[in-house]
């Protein structure tokens, strides 16, 4: 079973204060880098594959996969897509565009030594994600909740305005259109 260089596993457990390990996974072949979220269950559900199975023993969610080399199979029809070198990019297969299929895949190829670790540390929310996505992470997020806020006001309107006259202590009388039985109806004299 490959091993990742030692010097590469100590730097990454120093600059991430443990949260993130690197691990080899016999089923696809690769590294995977995972960051530990949780404490680790024991019954877990079944159809799980062996790395979901470990990294939920184990506490962990995956944060990416490092391959050898610069090549990655396409997930729709499993032809060899070449892969950015040190850099993430979206990319799309030729075979699956000339077969009417659409999609796009994040990849990028990066050797397991600083660039990797820059990075991680690029796209961590906890240390070193750059200013601007920071702020447009922190900007949706305001939305998102002023949004749940309005929502739950809008709500609390629809409630109280359906509600008013209960709660203003208004008798509601009206006519039901109803005749009752020995009695004229209207237009009846």
């Amino acid at each position: 079973m490959p091993q990742a260089p030692q010097e590469f596993v100590d730097r990454l457990h120093a600059t991430f204060e443990g949260r993130l390990r690197i691990r080899w996974s016999n089923s696809a072949n690769e590294f995977q880098i995972e960051q530990q979220v949780a404490r680790g269950i024991i019954n877990f559900p079944a159809g799980l594959t062996d790395d979901e199975n470990i990294r939920l023993r184990d506490g962990f969610f995956h944060v990416m996969s490092v391959r050898n080399g610069d090549r990655m199979p396409c997930p729709k029809c499993n032809n060899a897509l070449k892969v950015p070198l040190r850099e993430l990019r979206e990319m799309s297969c030729s075979r699956c565009k000339a077969n009417g299929v659409e999609h796009r895949v994040a990849a990028g190829y990066f050797p397991l030594d600083d660039t990797l670790i820059q990075h991680l540390e690029s796209i961590d929310p906890l240390k070193g994600m750059s200013r601007a996505m920071r702020n447009k992470i922190d900007a949706h997020n305001a939305s998102y909740t002023a949004a749940q806020r309005q929502h739950v006001l809008n709500q609390a309107w629809a409630k109280g305005a359906d509600d008013f006259t209960k709660i203003a202590g208004i008798q509601s009388v009206g006519h039901t259109g109803k005749v009752l039985a020995g009695s004229a109806g209207p237009g009846t004299h």
